[in-house]
């Protein structure tokens, strides 16, 4: 049956936008202001291995720097509510001391730390500790984890969890999108009523054009 796809995403209002399980930040795409090593990238944070231990390659390492970052881009907006993080585990417990939790749809860049919304502050973190940061939703692409001042960010793992989206929740994919036209998408008819007003409106408007009109004997118009 061949119908436009803008007519089936009006006919769902059940649809579920973002119907989320687990940690979103698994295996995406992250970056950091800077890396001190080859194997301590940005994406070392979101590869799922909770491994403290730098030497194991599993960990982030920023160089020391002015407000050094780490962010990850979750490729949809989400409810960002939880994030986990894994510390360094065999030295260095300090240097997470005091990082913010961000979230937002701006992509961070170095010089433009704070756009995003401030969720929580990592206070202090012991030597390979998982601790879990719980705040109210926050609406986001985006999950920073900035160091506010100069230092070094380490990170061994973040997870990113959100709000589930409401099932019962409704809204309308179609709304502000262009219908254009479709070889077999029908003509919609006009009701009645309109159809009735349209045309006594077109026959008023015919009278109103030839006002002085008149027919003579022979059949034509003057």
């Amino acid at each position: 049956m061949d119908m436009p796809v803008i007519v089936l995403l009006t006919l769902l209002p059940g649809l579920c936008v973002a119907n989320l399980t687990g940690n979103l930040a698994l295996g995406q795409n992250a970056v950091q202001s800077s890396t001190f090593e080859d194997h301590a990238t940005a994406g070392k944070a979101t590869d799922g291995n909770k491994e403290s231990v730098y030497k194991k390659f599993s960990c982030t390492h920023t160089t020391y720097e002015q407000n050094p970052w780490w962010s990850v881009d979750l490729k949809h907006v989400y409810k960002v509510t939880k994030v986990t993080i894994t510390n360094h585990g065999d030295c260095c417990e300090e240097r997470i001391n005091d990082a913010q939790i961000r979230v937002g749809n701006n992509r961070i860049s170095n010089g433009n730390i704070n756009q995003n919304q401030l969720a929580e502050v990592i206070l202090s973190m012991p030597l390979e500790a998982t601790e879990t940061y719980t705040f109210r939703p926050i609406g986001g692409q985006y999950v920073d984890i900035v160091l506010p001042w100069q230092g070094i960010l380490t990170l061994c793992e973040v997870e990113v969890f959100a709000k589930k989206e409401d099932k019962g929740s409704k809204r309308n994919l179609a709304l502000g999108t262009t219908l254009s036209s479709h070889p077999h998408m029908k003509t919609m008819q006009q009701p009645k009523r309109l159809q009735m007003v349209t045309k006594n409106q077109s026959t008023r408007s015919s009278h109103a054009l030839t006002p002085n009109m008149s027919k003579i004997p022979g059949g034509e118009w003057t």
